[in-house]
């Protein structure tokens, strides 16, 4: 329950101490469940789906009077509601007759969006996509069922189209990495130009230009790099508000396969995975099956920061953070160093809990403690000056080197950070081992390095050797250390805080440090 939730947005505070977390309130406010009524009703899974949809609706307008309380306050939100309003009638079959109320509720969210566009492109973030997809969505749903004036119709396609090729090819480099460096702000833009390539052919309308479906095609293949093929679940990346825009089947939230699939299928004819817990957005989107792609085991994305290596398939698999931001970062992820193998997540992102909480908990998720990097004099890698904003961030493009030899894939990376402290970070990723060597020089008392672990029971055998049931993980020094395992957070799914065991290593000087990581 929102307070004085009958007042105009506009005079409505961002972050209410007194209130929380106001995702609390948007994420019902999503008119997600529309789109999981009407699946539910053409597959004949629930009779009542119909009725369902339109008493919510109602209720949902009355107790939301347009432009006031805290569902108007964001026009991302009203983008939203926008897209699965239109994806439900799609999916029920009814975008030809919208009734005069639905197109009522249709014109207030576009009114909403339209005035506050140019705020929306200057945060260079998702809300740019989704508000410009939304508009576009929009002109072409009334344009398939011959509602409006024609003037309303363009001025909602132009507008939208305009706008959504202009964050496409600012957003989205050229390297296929997104602007927020995280994993599902990539799925949802990802999903967004999905939508709306859709709606487009839906209405026979031109093409998109050029560049939109080249970057299409490039941000398809970052995720594809990203996604273990075995669960279907990613590294923590970045911001982890919960957001997911086409929830139309019954995976987890953490399963990335099914947005992977769509897009791939869309915009490369090519599919990724052979199973039907990926192919679920294709059946109900009604986007045709493609022939397979073969997966590569390197990649490179200098533009966006980053590198992920696996020598055989069946082998481990890592990706490292790069000190490289074109856009602002969120996290203090410098060299953070992601590990997966055979589906384990066994080296893991510590992931961004919630938006409004305590200042020592957001200094956590977001900080160096939050990440599988070093950290110097208990400082953080960045200056943090805002709750979403960091000083001090590398611009430079990375300067990684990636190689082949030995039957291993190699990369090196260097950052040296605002107080001149330096980390050098040699990753080595064979088929039956992964190795790191940290370099770190240039603190004043102590640097820590951390290996954030998979849950479960890790002893140690000897002073710096821990195991699992299936890992075993050795850490060495050419200095003095102090090697202890401690209790951590994890947050995989929004404002949810599960434990996880931290491997901690301190030097007092100048030190290299080689941890190897084995599966028995």
């Amino acid at each position: 329950i929102y307070p004085a939730s009958d007042r105009h947005w506009s005079v409505l505070q961002d972050f209410d101490p007194a209130f929380g977390d106001i995702k609390t309130i948007w994420e019902p406010s999503r008119f997600g469940w529309l789109v999981d009524q009407a699946v539910a009703h053409a597959k004949g899974k629930n009779a009542t789906a119909l009725r369902d949809m339109e008493r919510w609706l109602r209720a949902w307008t009355a107790e939301n009077p347009t432009n006031r309380g805290p569902n108007w306050k964001c026009a991302q939100e009203a983008a939203i509601r926008v897209i699965h309003l239109a994806v439900a009638s799609r999916t029920l079959g009814l975008l030809s007759k919208p009734s005069p109320a639905l197109q009522s509720l249709l014109r207030q969210h576009c009114k909403r969006i339209l005035p506050t566009m140019h705020y929306a492109a200057g945060q260079d973030n998702n809300h740019g996509t989704s508000e410009a997809a939304a508009l576009f969505i929009a002109g072409a749903w009334l344009t398939v069922a011959g509602a409006g004036e024609p003037a309303e119709r363009e001025r909602l396609l132009q507008t939208g189209r305009r706008w959504l090729e202009n964050r496409v090819a600012r957003l989205i480099m050229s390297d296929g990495s997104f602007s927020q460096h995280s994993i599902v702000y990539h799925r949802m833009v990802l999903d967004t130009v999905v939508v709306a390539e859709m709606f487009r052919r839906e209405a026979s309308l031109p093409v998109f230009s050029d560049d939109f479906y080249v970057k299409a095609r490039k941000a398809t293949g970052w995720l594809m790099s990203m996604v273990d093929p075995h669960s279907g679940d990613a590294p923590n990346l970045g911001a982890n508000d919960g957001t997911q825009l086409l929830y139309m089947h019954d995976n987890p939230y953490r399963d990335f396969r099914p947005s992977l699939q769509a897009a791939s299928a869309l915009f490369s004819n090519q599919q990724v995975f052979q199973t039907p817990k990926a192919d679920t957005l294709l059946t109900v989107l009604g986007i045709p099956s493609a022939p397979l792609v073969e997966r590569a085991l390197v990649h490179e994305f200098p533009e966006g920061g980053y590198v992920v290596m696996q020598e055989s398939s069946d082998g481990p698999r890592a990706l490292l953070r790069l000190p490289c931001y074109k856009f602002r970062p969120s996290q203090a992820d410098i060299h953070h160093l992601d590990v997966w193998w055979g589906g384990d997540n066994l080296l893991r992102d510590g992931g961004s809990y919630s938006y409004n909480t305590s200042a020592t908990l957001s200094r956590y998720f977001s900080g160096a403690a939050g990440h599988n990097s070093v950290q110097f004099d208990d400082r953080e890698p960045m200056r943090r000056v805002g709750r979403f904003l960091y000083a001090d961030w590398p611009q430079d493009r990375a300067s990684a080197t990636v190689t082949h030899a030995g039957g291993k894939v190699l990369c090196e990376s260097n950052f040296v950070d605002y107080a001149r402290a330096v980390h050098r970070r040699h990753v080595e990723v064979g088929s039956d081992r992964v190795r790191v060597l940290d370099r770190l020089a240039g603190f004043r008392q102590k640097a820590v390095v951390r290996w954030r672990l998979l849950p479960g029971e890790w002893t140690f055998q000897g002073l710096s050797r821990i195991v699992n049931t299936r890992y075993e993980i050795d850490v060495q020094c050419d200095k003095t250390m102090q090697v202890i395992l401690k209790e951590g957070c994890e947050s995989r799914h929004y404002m949810s805080m599960t434990p996880l065991p931290v491997l901690e290593i301190e030097v007092n000087e100048p030190a290299s440090l080689t941890t190897s990581i084995t599966r028995y």
